[in-house]
């Protein structure tokens, strides 16, 4: 018995040796900063070390502001995973399909897209990473692309109550059926909790390989929870994502984060002649563009009236110091403006 117990132990210490002693690196062939066309493939060689089997995992994420990093929070890809052995400078050919609605230029100032690749097993999670300065500049696909993307910029706030319509493209490149979704829905990180069917539909689509446009008009219920009552760490998104007939998601999708509130009587259009900077903000925050005489109001996230502001001159500085950091919304008698508190 005594015997039996000793070489269980020493299994499970050296299985967690084992564990604690995986190592890697991996490195790529590509040329960073790399160029490549959305709806296009790119194919790159991988060279890792690993005394472990093991998997490289791919997937495309944002930088996070301006910086080199990647930000986690930012998925824009799902993962693909290719299986290798354990071996010394060992070689996999990794191809990732880009989709056809990514484009550089589109991002907010400062933001590049970032290809991030580890080494992992489904013991230890990742054990090797190679993320810092894999940027990647995507321009416009030059051909038709499977793509489903909104032409105008969904809301950053709504109320119980109220109306939005959402517009969206979408252009297909074979000639057979999709499934268009659009919706408001409930997303915890990248993982969807639910639909909000009153603010969903799912148009199906056949055979059109041109861009083509529509739109969704709905009501938010006026009984939905707002954000501050959802669970800890979720959110709700505004979505678009594009699926073959049969429910097979295409990685072609956009979440637009959205915040539900109580009636204020706030304009979510937002004006773009109202200008606030810096953005994000620490302590001054400068508006310009409002009437003088105006009065400007500050919102939480949540609609919660901050505090109030009487326009004194066409650019005026409003001290947000004593803020807690978050999400915030400048309202005048025409328009809603978002600022982030650092």
């Amino acid at each position: 018995m005594k015997k039996h117990l000793l070489i269980i132990v020493s299994l499970a210490i050296l299985s967690i040796s084992n564990l604690m002693a995986q190592t890697g690196s991996l490195t790529t062939n590509l040329d960073y900063p790399y160029t490549i066309e959305a709806g296009t493939d790119l194919s790159f060689t991988v060279t890792y070390t690993s005394d472990v089997d093991c998997e490289i995992t791919c997937a495309i994420f944002l930088t996070s502001s301006g910086t080199n990093e990647p930000d986690w929070n930012t998925w824009q890809k799902g993962y693909d995973n290719t299986a290798v052995s354990a071996a010394t400078d060992g070689t996999a050919d990794i191809t990732v399909a880009i989709p056809g609605n990514f484009n550089s230029d589109n991002l907010g100032d400062g933001l590049s897209y970032i290809l991030c690749l580890a080494l992992n097993t489904s013991a230890s999670g990742d054990f090797a990473w190679s993320n810092t300065g894999n940027l990647l500049t995507i321009t416009e696909s030059s051909s038709i692309v499977n793509k489903l993307e909104f032409t105008s910029t969904p809301p950053s706030m709504v109320e119980q109550g109220q109306e939005v319509t959402l517009n969206y493209q979408y252009s297909l490149a074979e000639e057979k059926g999709y499934i268009a979704k659009i919706a408001l829905a409930v997303y915890e990180g990248y993982t969807q909790i639910k639909d909000i069917e009153a603010c969903s539909t799912y148009p199906e689509v056949q055979g059109i390989l041109d861009e083509t446009n529509d739109s969704f008009t709905f009501t938010i219920p006026g009984d939905l929870e707002l954000s501050s009552e959802l669970a800890e760490g979720q959110r709700y998104v505004f979505e678009a994502t594009l699926f073959e007939a049969g429910w097979n998601w295409l990685s072609i999708n956009t979440l637009i984060d959205v915040t539900v509130s109580t009636s204020t009587g706030i304009d979510s259009n937002q004006d773009k002649e109202l200008k606030l900077y810096p953005n994000p903000v620490k302590d001054m925050l400068t508006v310009e563009g409002a009437e003088l005489g105006e009065k400007i109001k500050i919102y939480s996230s949540t609609g919660a009236l901050i505090k109030t502001e009487v326009i004194t001159n066409t650019s005026i500085q409003v001290d947000v110091s004593e803020l807690a950091k978050g999400m915030y919304f400048i309202q005048t008698s025409n328009s809603t403006v978002k600022f982030i508190k650092n």
